[in-house]
């Protein structure tokens, strides 16, 4: 604090027993009940004055950190969980997936659902990309009849 600062810290304190600034919080005066600007120990209560400010700052500073901390654990653990059902639902749509193109088209509606279902779970996974390849030429070959493959 500036010399300025310290004059009217100085005043409220003597005024009513605590002090108040923009920066500090309300606070009642050391157990002596002197006024901190004058006496031998000026010095020495001011920088009490400025510790207990700093510590009530500090304090406050510590209630909000642990408030924002149980909401983050409160938001992992959501997080958690909502990645435990994403992982179930994407087996659950792997499968599905699977079976489709495992199951045999038997018409042109059947292979255009083959194709949508590909496309609609997308990505670059060649793996899935290639089973449904196959999968719809079976089907194509097997809507032919035995002469389409020789």
């Amino acid at each position: 604090m500036t010399d300025g600062h310290f004059s009217a810290f100085n005043r409220a304190l003597a005024e009513d027993h605590s002090y108040t600034n923009n920066s500090m919080p309300k606070r009642s005066l050391p157990a002596t009940g002197e006024a901190i600007s004058t006496g031998p120990d000026a010095k020495l209560l001011r920088l009490e004055a400025e510790f207990f400010a700093a510590r009530d700052l500090e304090e406050r500073t510590a209630e909000k950190v642990e408030k924002i901390e149980i909401e983050i654990d409160k938001l992992t653990s959501r997080l958690h969980r909502a990645e435990k059902r994403l992982e179930r639902r994407t087996v659950r749509a792997g499968r599905l997936m699977e079976k489709i193109m495992s199951t045999r088209a038997r018409t042109l509606a059947g292979m255009l659902a083959k194709v949508r279902v590909r496309k609609r779970w997308a990505g670059d996974d060649e793996e899935s990309e290639k089973a449904a390849l196959e999968s719809l030429v079976k089907d194509l070959e097997r809507m032919a009849g035995p002469a389409a493959t020789d």
